[in-house]
């Protein structure tokens, strides 16, 4: 028989963890570069941690499609049954030893079992020729970190159906990868490396609100972080894009007449932008 049979469910917990590996590359490298003096900045990803970003990336994918594949079952991920010689008579094998299909294959059972769009079909493809010059050859591309960011993006809304800042968010269906205040300081950068990136039509794509922020979170904020986070949402209450959470104000500010939210003036108390 077969053992240690792999369910969806690990594949993309796996591709989650990946593609939040290739994430966080991206904010350490711009965590370092926000400190060098202007006239020294370098806006591309060190070529080392490049080589580890793609292959995040790919993991991310690849590890996305066999979780979606082995949805149906888990034997469409092996290519040869006849040899599987798993009969009673015949010695246990692990699933994890078994010759699997690799990307083109995993690509076109996908395909055949999901609406797949050729956008999609080219990207990966893409992504595996960068992946194997990495392996095999000299590697010359450089990507930026708005490049870099782009490009997972189109990755990250493709497999999982959302926005990239809700990948990050602490309060989504993902937040099972790191927990609390480790969280919302990961997510904080990432909120200023796109504010620093991009200009406001871009951060409406990418963030789903027009970000007009005001001030920071008198729930989530800490001293280490001067980046405004609250903004007026469409029910014109206070929320806060890191924790999630809804400010109402019930009272002025008696110095400045601005709103106050959990006893916390906006102008006042909360640094507003």
């Amino acid at each position: 028989m077969i053992t240690n049979i792999p369910q969806p469910e690990e594949f993309l917990e796996l591709s989650k963890d990946r593609f939040f590996q290739a994430l966080n590359l991206i904010v350490e490298n711009y965590k370092v570069k926000k400190h060098i003096e202007d006239d020294l900045y370098d806006d591309m990803i060190n070529k080392t941690e490049l080589f580890a970003w793609i292959s995040f990336i790919y993991q991310a994918v690849e590890n996305f499609l066999k979780s979606r594949i082995t949805e149906q079952s888990r034997l469409l991920l092996i290519p040869d049954l006849k040899n599987l010689k798993a009969l009673p008579s015949q010695s246990d094998k692990d699933f994890s030893d078994l010759y699997q299909y690799g990307w083109e294959d995993l690509l076109i059972i996908y395909a055949t079992l999901y609406n797949c769009d050729q956008l999609f079909v080219d990207k990966f493809k893409d992504l595996q020729k960068e992946r194997n010059k990495i392996i095999h050859s000299l590697y010359r591309r450089s990507f930026s970190l708005k490049q870099s960011i782009i490009y997972v993006e189109f990755f990250c809304f493709k497999l999982y159906w959302i926005r990239l800042w809700e990948f990050y968010r602490p309060n989504n269906n993902f937040h099972w990868i790191i927990d609390g205040d480790v969280l919302y300081n990961v997510w904080r950068d990432f909120l200023e490396l796109l504010q620093d990136s991009f200009p406001k039509k871009k951060l409406k794509e990418l963030l789903w609100i027009v970000p007009n922020f005001i001030c920071n979170c008198p729930s989530c904020s800490d001293d280490s972080y001067d980046i405004a986070t609250i903004f007026m949402n469409k029910t014109k209450k206070y929320e806060c894009l890191i924790c999630g959470k809804e400010f109402g104000s019930t009272e002025k500010c008696k110095d400045c007449s601005n709103d106050k939210i959990e006893e916390c003036c906006i102008k006042c108390d909360l640094n507003i932008n």
